[in-house]
């Protein structure tokens, strides 16, 4: 009876134990969550209080900006506190993991202590007990781990592609003829330059210059709700692509000779055949003022929508600045 009292009392401190660290574990990681969502909810308040601002207080920022080089831009901080402590909470979700499947290897010999009636065997249902847990947590924070990392690897790559577009050249010719060399990232909100949304249009000769000559119709509707339409020609005679974008100062053309139009023009067509598509029906990317994608799809942009859309939210006094 001593011996059952105190393997009794030990399976009680081990399950003590086991309990308290999976509590720990959830305590931190709510702490972490609550602290990320404490981050968004401050930005969130602070662009509020930004808008609400007066003119002529933002007068001053805008002079301000342009006069002198900013250490900190809103993108920065936007980046910082849409997912703060990412990397602090992939380490503890790991940690858990690893420590649950421990657990849980470790209570593999005390079953088969139990199943072959070692001696101090334990009971099977103790120790089914223990093994239950511990692949419960497993699971659990297993499941965790790969959606954060997963989450993490995408915003990784959301990231580089956004970077990678800002960096590409294009000619963009003004209505009164004039012609000059920028970058996309130019166009991003908050810039010097007026805020366009990009619109890629990526294929052979004959579907960019249709994509071109389909937004003729709407010329003024297009200038008029910031749309930049750039035509990503991948080989052949682009003379008649040229001859079509002539008279239209919402299109901007590729530079050529560019690594970066090159290596977009790969990524973009290994990531339509990576999912099974076919490349050869041209792309469509849209990416917002503020730099990132919006969307990606097969075919010709319905431009008569595209504009809609904006003009529709403009009307009902809804922000058009990152969309």
């Amino acid at each position: 009876k001593f011996e059952q009292a105190m393997l009794l009392g030990r399976r009680r401190r081990h399950l003590r134990g086991t309990l308290a660290l999976f509590a720990v574990g959830v305590l931190l990681l709510c702490g972490f969550n609550c602290a990320a969502f404490a981050g968004s909810s401050f930005q969130w308040l602070r662009g509020r209080r930004a808008d609400a601002g007066s003119a002529l207080w933002q007068t001053r920022i805008c002079r301000h900006s342009l006069t002198e080089k900013k250490k900190f831009s809103s993108g920065k901080l936007r980046a910082e506190t849409e997912d703060p402590f990412s990397k602090a909470r992939l380490l503890l979700l790991a940690a858990g993991t690893v420590g649950s499947s421990t657990g849980f290897f470790f209570a593999l010999p005390r079953l088969l202590g139990s199943v072959l009636n070692g001696p101090r065997a334990e009971p099977i249902s103790t120790v089914l007990q223990d093994l239950g847990i511990n692949f419960a947590a497993f699971a659990f924070l297993g499941y965790l781990t790969f959606s954060d990392f997963n989450n993490i690897q995408q915003r990784e790559t959301a990231k580089a592609e956004g970077a990678l577009i800002a960096r590409l050249p294009v000619e963009l010719r003004s209505k009164k003829g004039k012609v000059s060399r920028v970058k996309l990232g130019d166009f991003r909100a908050e810039r010097q330059q007026r805020p366009r949304r990009p619109i890629l249009c990526i294929g052979t000769v004959d579907f960019c210059t249709s994509c071109v000559e389909s937004s003729r119709e709407i010329a003024e509707a297009m200038d008029r709700n910031d749309i930049l339409v750039v035509p990503v020609p991948n080989g052949g005679d682009t003379a008649p692509l040229y001859d079509a974008v002539k008279g239209l100062p919402y299109v901007a053309m590729p530079l050529e000779g560019s690594d970066d139009w090159g290596t977009l023009l790969r990524q973009q067509q290994e990531q339509v055949r990576s999912q099974g598509l076919d490349a050869d029906k041209g792309l469509t990317v849209i990416v917002r003022k503020n730099g990132r994608v919006a969307t990606r799809f097969l075919g010709m942009p319905n431009w008569q929508a595209i504009t809609g859309e904006v003009s529709a939210r403009e009307k009902m006094g809804m922000d058009t600045s990152n969309i």
